[in-house]
């Protein structure tokens, strides 16, 4: 992180925020109560009167253009696969191929057949699953972790979300935990933790394209 974004970092306006259309309890004077003269992504992340899921929204919509989203699925889905022993490798590539199409260099072929080969990793994960549930606690942590980590990456691919390899990916992970092992406190506990790292994440990958737009100049 340079000078500029620790000093002058982007400040978010009412007319953007407005712009991507939020839900309607989000009117105009109320995001303007809650943005006031313009709010920066990391003071957006850290609101404490908003909650979780409406500040990653605004992340996500406001703050990020097509390519920050993509690289967001592919850190969320990265993280919840990282939550399994054996991760089935299609999903790994259909991630890798996913962060490649974001950086130019990968075709909207290469792309089609990744996500499709994520699809079958899901059927066979969502099969075993159901087939031999596994009752250890770890796996508690997993599926909600993993959980937050899809829908984030379903948001995160806001115009492209059924094509996005990466949020089949993150699934590869929700549907491979043991969905009946879940003890509530557990999957709080996990989602918090998921959900706050999302937050600071999604703040990171704003922040740093913002310093590279300005070094650009």
């Amino acid at each position: 992180m340079n000078a500029y974004t620790e000093t002058h970092p982007r400040r978010y306006t009412v007319d953007e925020i407005i712009a991507a259309k939020p839900c309607g309890k989000y009117t105009p004077s109320r995001v303007g109560e809650i943005v006031g003269d313009g709010l920066t992504a990391r003071e957006i992340a850290a609101l404490d009167n908003l909650p979780d899921a409406d500040r990653l929204w605004c992340l996500i919509h406001v703050c990020m253009d097509d390519r920050q989203r993509r690289y967001f699925a592919c850190d969320c889905a990265e993280r919840a696969l990282a939550l399994l022993d054996n991760p089935d490798p299609r999903s790994v590539e259909a991630v890798a191929v996913t962060r490649r199409f974001a950086d130019g260099l990968a075709t909207d072929e290469e792309l089609n057949a990744a996500r499709a080969a994520a699809h079958a990793a899901v059927r066979d994960a969502a099969r075993d699953a159901a087939r031999d549930a596994a009752r250890d606690a770890a796996w508690v942590a997993a599926r909600a972790a993993a959980r937050a980590a899809a829908r984030a990456a379903a948001r995160a691919a806001a115009r492209d979300a059924a094509r996005d390899a990466a949020w089949v990916a993150a699934w590869d992970a929700a549907r491979d935990a043991a969905w009946d092992a879940v003890r509530d406190a557990a999957q709080d506990a996990a989602w918090d933790a998921a959900r706050e790292w999302q937050l600071g994440r999604a703040a990171e990958i704003i922040e740093t394209a913002e310093a590279g737009k300005e070094d650009a100049k």
